[in-house]
């Protein structure tokens, strides 16, 4: 799932960056997630990508803190902030998307 929506990131990107490029960035980015297919994408990518490092993270905690009270703290606290920034994201999209449709 993440190699396919690597690609359209890295694609979408290109587009983009040419729109920052020849006039506002803020701007470029809002008519790219105007668009309903580009902001569930964009999500995705970056929930999915947000799930990967969280697991990622967990394993590294597990295999070398020795301590399972420190261990288990460590692990709530990265699930917390995945939690947090993965809402962030979804609130963040959704707000550029329903104001840019207004």
């Amino acid at each position: 799932m993440m190699l396919p929506l690597t690609l359209w990131f890295l694609i979408a990107a290109s587009f983009v960056a040419k729109g920052v490029i020849h006039g506002d960035a803020r701007t470029a980015i809002v008519v790219f997630l105007m668009d309903t297919k580009n902001a569930v994408l964009f999500s995705l990518f970056w929930l999915i990508g947000l799930k990967h490092g969280m697991l990622g993270i967990k394993v590294i905690l597990e295999d070398y803190v020795s301590d399972a009270c420190k261990r288990g703290v460590m692990i709530k606290a990265v699930c917390i902030f995945t939690l947090i920034s993965a809402m962030l994201l979804v609130l963040s999209v959704i707000a550029i998307h329903c104001k840019a449709i207004l």
